[in-house]
This record gives C-alpha cells, structure tokens and sequence, in this order.
C-alpha cells in the first residue's frame, strides 16, 4: 500500500494513540507511518518479512489483542491475478469460491474487531484477465463493499487509487496483448 494512503486514513479516521492493525502488513508501510504519527500498531502477515510484523493467517481470524482496532487497514492478496508473487498457502492460490469466501469472511471478522465508531478501510482492484470461463470481468471492490455492508459496515467514500504501470511484470503485458485485455492500473479504497 501507497504511504500516502496510510497518511490519509490515519489523518481522517484516527488521533493519536488510536489502535491501527493490518493484517496484511507486506514490507511493513503502515508500521513505519503508524510509529511516526503516534498511533499503535498491530501488523501481520501470513509471511512475515521483516521485524514488527507477526505470522497470522487472516482467514483463520484476528489475534484477540486487535479487539477494539480504531481502524483496520486492508490490502489483501489479488486471486490468482499475481499467485506467483504470493505465499503458497495463502489466498491468492484459493480456488475461486475459496476465495469470495475468504472475502466474506474477511468483511465479517473485520466488522467484529473494530471498535464501536471505529473504521475499516480496504483497497483492491478489478480483475481483468486470469478469470474463470465466460466471465469477462469480477468487480472485487463491488463484491467486498456489499460483504463489508451485509456484515454491518456503513460506507463513507470509495475513493480510486492510480497504481504504478510498474505493478504488471513483462509476462502479464505479454499476456494481456495476446489476451486482448486490459491490465487494470487502478485501485479502489
């Protein structure tokens, strides 16, 4: 996730010594905005890389100490779009129902960790290509803002996000010409 979109949800859904936890911490961004604006921090990966990040597999829930999370920032794994750059038993590699139930599930543990007036704010892109037969587009920020709203979530925005051409590697360009498809560079908060 982009440092300035941590910057910007912390300014707007938090105050100092607020609770943020990311359960899908990556290079660990959100630990290092989180310790210079004064929040506490809670960040996990499936595949830790680096100090201050702890293994959790999401889809098995949160850690009890992220009960009352002022705000929960997630950036989830893309399915299938690039497994190859993922951990092997995470949910990038689901099967496609596997991984709107991973989705769902995501939507309903969040909604439950967060503290009441508390704030839960994911970014994801539509999929383009790699999709099941017949299916010419999935709508992933449609599909998780309807889990988020059915788990009790009240939305406040959706913003769009410009990611770097630079996300898509030679292959996925390769394969999107042959393909004739497009190869989304933009996300949705």
């Amino acid at each position: 996730i982009h440092p300035g979109i941590v910057e910007n949800l912390l300014w707007h859904y938090t105050k100092e010594g607020d609770l943020v936890v990311d359960p899908f911490a990556g290079g660990g961004i959100t630990i290092d905005i989180c310790n210079a604006w004064g929040r506490r921090v809670l960040a996990y990966d499936i595949d830790p890389r680096r100090e201050g990040i702890q293994k959790n597999n999401l889809a098995e829930g949160y850690p009890l100490e992220c009960g009352n999370a002022n705000l929960v920032i997630l950036d989830p794994p893309y399915w299938n779009m690039v497994a190859e750059d993922y951990s092997d038993d995470g949910a990038a590699s689901y099967d496609f129902v596997q991984f709107v139930e991973f989705l769902r599930r995501v939507a309903q543990v969040t909604m439950d960790t967060l503290a009441v007036g508390g704030h839960a704010a994911f970014i994801i892109m539509k999929q383009h290509y790699r999709l099941p037969q017949g299916v010419p587009m999935i709508d992933w920020p449609h599909i998780w803002y309807t889990f988020f709203t059915a788990a009790g979530g009240t939305p406040v925005g959706r913003f769009y996000n410009m990611w770097p051409t630079s996300i898509w590697q030679p292959y996925h360009v390769t394969n999107a010409k042959l393909e004739k498809k497009v190869l989304p560079i933009m996300g949705e908060l």
